[in-house]
Order: structure tokens, then sequence, then C-alpha cells
């Protein structure tokens, strides 16, 4: 194998700001959106489009190795036996388990500054019924979500209160960007 081509960022990572928040911190992520926004960012020398990631239920383990390495990892692209591209991720600025409590993530949400909230979360973490598309209220995530809306504990349940918390805040609301591959996602969403 020939010498890899190696890429790093142009940017000072510590200037960006944080435009986007995403839940979902999976293998997904780091791969594709947190790269195209790499290269987003190292085009115009940085910016306000850095993203928290967060991690709602699962996995605390990634939160917390990306906090040990600043939040910097590298992408592997192999072009064949014989060529590859290593390229310097810097774009994740922020990571954020939630667990018991939203509290961060939401008053992330919540910031003004936060424009695109975007979600890999698997088609399950919608809690949406596969049949009619409509919302399991039965299921007990949803009903816990429903009965105390400001702790809420799911991935819809989140969004809806950030949201609630930024109309009320009087600020602007911000995109949902679904990620996850089903079905008329971004209807669902």
């Amino acid at each position: 194998m020939t010498q890899p081509i190696r890429i790093t960022s142009r940017y000072t990572p510590r200037d960006v700001g944080i435009g986007i928040v995403h839940i979902g911190l999976g293998a997904f992520h780091r791969a594709h959106q947190a790269c195209y926004i790499e290269a987003a960012l190292n085009r115009h020398n940085g910016g306000d489009w850095g993203i928290c990631a967060a991690n709602i239920r699962s996995n605390r383990m990634i939160v917390e190795q990306l906090e040990a390495q600043a939040y910097r990892y590298h992408v592997v692209d192999f072009a064949g036996r014989d060529s590859a591209r290593v390229t310097e991720v810097q774009s994740i600025r922020r990571a954020l388990f939630a667990g018991n409590d939203a509290g961060a993530l939401l008053d992330q949400m919540t910031c003004a500054e936060t424009r695109i909230v975007t979600l890999t979360v698997t088609e399950k973490g919608y809690y949406l019924s596969p049949a009619s598309g409509q919302l399991l209220t039965d299921a007990p995530a949803i009903a816990a979500d429903i009965a105390t809306p400001e702790s809420p504990y799911t991935a819809p349940g989140i969004v809806l209160e950030a949201l609630r918390r930024r109309r009320d805040a009087g600020f602007a609301p911000f995109t949902v960007l679904c990620c996850d591959n089903m079905p008329n996602n971004g209807a669902r969403t």
C-alpha cells in the first residue's frame, strides 16, 4: 500500500460555534454527517456549524472517549487495496450522555445558536406504530414523557420539550432533520 493521503483540519476548533445538535452519536454519524460538516468547516475556515452530539440511553463510553481526545478522531477511506485517505475530524465540539437526565442536552438544544437538530436513533427510537405511523402513547417511555413533559426520556419527548422551551424564550424553532432510514422519515418525524 502506498502512503495514505492525510487531510487535517484547517480551522481552529476552539473558535467553532455549535449550530447543530445531533442525537444518536453512533458510527454512522461520526463517519458521515460529522465528516461532511468537517469538510464545510475546512472550506470556510471554521464557522458556527460545529456539532454537539448526544447519546440518550446507550454508549456512554463513546462520549467519554471523545471527551478524552478533545473530540478529535480520524476516519479512513479506502479506495481499493493500494490507496487510503485519513481525515482528521474535529467538527464535534461537545458530546453529552443524557442518561436519566436530559438537562444539559435540553439546554444546548434551547440555546439560540442551535439551528438544526439531527437524529440517528433508529426507527424504534421514534416510538411510532409500524402499521399506522401513530405515536405509541401506551409505550412506558412515551407515557412518562406525556406525564412529565419537562423531564423527557425519549428522542421525541426531548425534541418537543426543547421546541417548547425555545418558543417560551422567544427563539425561533430549530430545523429537525431525521437521518434514519425509514419511509417518509421527515413527515413521520
